[in-house]
C-alpha cells in the first residue's frame, strides 16, 4: 500500500485521473453522501477504507472499488441525480448518465500530467463511477432500476 514493496503501488486509472484533476477527496465526499449512514468512506494513504454499520471494513485500492461498494447496496438514483447533477436513465445493466461516455474516454486515454484531458466535476465523476459500477455488477446489485 505504501509503495515500499518492489514494483511500487499500482493506482487504478480512474483514481489517478481524479488525483491529477484535484477532485479525489471531493469525489469521495460525494460517494460518502450518497452512501449515507450505510457506509463510512475514509482515505487511507493512496487507498480507501470502507466500513459498514456493523464494523466490517475493507481496504480498497481506488475510487472505482469504493463506488462499487456504494453501488452494491440499494441506491436511490433520484438522490444520485440530485446530489451529482447527473440524470441517470435506463435499467441495470444498461444505466446511463451524461458523464459516463466521458468517464469511459478517460479510462481509455493515456494519463500524462501534461496531456489534455476531459474535465469532470466531482459530482459528474461520482455519478459516472456509480453507473459504471452498477452496470458491471449487473442485475444482481441492489441498485434500483430506472425507466
Amino acid at each position: 500500500m505504501c509503495g515500499a514493496c518492489p514494483g511500487g503501488t499500482v493506482i487504478p486509472r480512474l483514481s489517478a485521473y481524479a488525483a491529477l484533476a484535484g477532485i479525489r477527496s471531493s469525489v469521495a465526499g460525494v460517494l460518502q453522501e450518497i452512501a449515507g449512514r450505510r457506509l463510512t468512506v475514509r482515505a487511507f494513504g493512496d487507498a480507501w477504507t470502507v466500513r459498514d454499520r456493523l464494523g466490517k471494513q475493507q481496504v480498497l485500492p481506488g475510487l472505482e472499488e469504493v463506488a462499487a461498494a456504494v453501488a452494491a447496496g440499494l441506491l436511490d438514483w433520484d438522490a444520485v441525480a440530485r446530489l451529482t447533477g447527473q440524470e441517470v436513465t435506463g435499467r441495470v445493466p444498461d444505466l446511463s448518465c451524461p458523464a459516463l461516455p466521458v468517464l469511459q474516454e478517460i479510462a481509455a486515454a493515456p494519463l500524462s500530467p501534461d496531456a489534455p484531458r476531459p474535465e469532470l466535476t466531482a459530482g459528474e465523476f461520482a455519478a459516472g463511477l456509480l453507473v459504471h459500477a452498477a452496470n458491471r455488477a449487473g442485475s444482481g446489485t441492489g441498485a434500483v432500476a430506472r425507466d
